[in-house]
């Protein structure tokens, strides 16, 4: 079975069993919808050969401060940060905007 296949089997199961429960799918695709606009969208696209984010060995290594000082300082909230599942990632011209504006 081809990924396709089995991504077409999974879509098929997946409304069917939507179509045991009394369900309006249409206030549930809206609910889902209005939850998507209120996410803030992550660059991914490589900004003057740097990715938009960064790791924090990555983002110490860029504004010259140890990877500790660059954690504290996420935790504090004093620079922003993107969390991804349980890693933290930086955009380092945000970073480099809040630590200017100190």
């Amino acid at each position: 079975m081809t990924a396709a296949h089995r991504i077409t089997a999974s879509t098929a199961e997946i409304v069917a069993a939507i179509a045991e429960f009394d369900v309006d799918i249409s206030a549930v695709l809206a609910a889902c919808a209005a939850k998507l606009a209120q996410v803030r969208p992550v660059p991914v696209h490589i900004d003057n050969g740097k990715p938009a984010l960064m790791d924090a060995a990555e983002l110490a290594r860029a504004v010259s401060l140890p990877k500790s000082h660059v954690m504290t300082l996420a935790r504090q909230r004093k620079i922003p940060s993107v969390r991804v599942g349980k890693y933290v990632r930086f955009n380092l011209a945000e970073v480099e905007a809040a630590l200017h504006s100190r």
